[in-house]
């Protein structure tokens, strides 16, 4: 009698063991009530994953004027005169949260840098940024710090990132009278998903710089719990499709925490993208000599025209 051979498993007919199989559909069903019962709460747990304030770096002081001084202790001289020019004011977001915002000015500048920070740190931790910033590319530069950021007030969120970015526009165009058009969007890790979102669908700005982007939060920190959970914050894969003014991404091939190929898509599906990709070799939320260069080549061949891109996509 011949010897029984066993058959090896053919491609595609794999399946889960039987106990398995009713798992998921049990899971599946806990997911739902979860959400009937505890509605928001799954967003909630990612916001907590994705927004971690520190204790605020920086106080503020009256100086005149509706505005206010912000005092931190520095040995920096650069960072200290910095200090004493920046004009920093509060705003209201239409959620109820009361924004710092901090404007720094540049003489004889034609540019000014709206920047969206990471969320590791505040207004005063990214000082050094700013003067770098301003030194390399002698632009202006104007940032905000996030719902419960800093002395910003309220609590960080998805909604709220988003609304800050708005109330922080505001200021920059209205108090500072500084046009959309002489505006480059600069957001880096977090802070790309409110640049993205200004961008999106508004021909004005000059141009979008996007350090180390994410197509979402919940496709970088839970990507196999997402379809289950059904809910993500940060997204960005769908507006950057929205996005025509010029655009560039900065992006480490090692990054471990946003994987390259994010920059990549990202940058791939906005119809403003610019040139090629910059495969940065700096440290995480650190700029080196290459990646300003970089910036100020961006900034002055490639930012406010507009003649050959796409008219706006509609709405999905």
């Amino acid at each position: 009698m011949a010897e029984h051979q066993e058959v090896p498993p053919q491609p595609g007919n794999h399946h889960m063991p039987e106990e398995e199989e009713h798992l998921v559909p049990k899971f599946r069903r806990f997911v739902r009530w979860y959400k009937a019962v505890y509605p928001g709460i799954p967003i909630k747990i990612m916001e907590k994953m994705a927004f971690k304030p520190p204790v605020s770096s920086y106080t503020l002081t009256p100086n005149g004027d509706h505005a206010h001084r912000m005092v931190l202790d520095t040995d920096d001289p650069a960072i200290q005169n910095l200090l004493n020019t920046t004009i920093v004011r509060w705003t209201d977001n239409d959620r109820g949260s009361h924004i710092v915002t901090a404007f720094s000015p540049r003489a004889n500048s034609r540019h000014t840098l709206f920047v969206s920070h990471s969320g590791t740190g505040d207004l005063g931790k990214n000082l050094e940024l700013f003067t770098l910033l301003m030194e390399r590319t002698n632009c202006n530069v104007f940032s905000y710090d996030y719902s419960g950021y800093g002395c910003s007030t309220g609590k960080p969120s998805d909604a709220n990132i988003y609304a800050d970015a708005r109330a922080a526009l505001e200021v920059l165009v209205h108090t500072h009278r500084v046009p959309e058009t002489e505006i480059v969007l600069f957001g880096q890790f977090i802070g790309t998903a409110p640049s993205i979102h200004l961008a999106m669908r508004n021909r004005n700005f000059a141009g979008l710089i996007l350090h180390a982007p994410m197509k979402s939060y919940g496709e970088i920190k839970m990507a196999p719990f997402k379809t289950f959970l059904g809910c993500d914050i940060l997204r960005s894969a769908d507006k950057i499709r929205q996005v025509v003014c010029s655009t560039t991404v900065i992006h480490n091939e090692q990054d471990t925490v946003v994987p390259f190929p994010h920059g990549e898509k990202i940058f791939t599906d906005c119809p403003g993208r610019r040139g090629e990709i910059a495969r940065s070799l700096a440290p995480r939320n650190q700029l080196d000599t290459w990646d300003l260069d970089f910036i100020i080549e961006f900034i002055t061949n490639q930012t406010g025209n507009f003649a050959d891109l796409p008219e706006v996509p509609a709405n999905n």
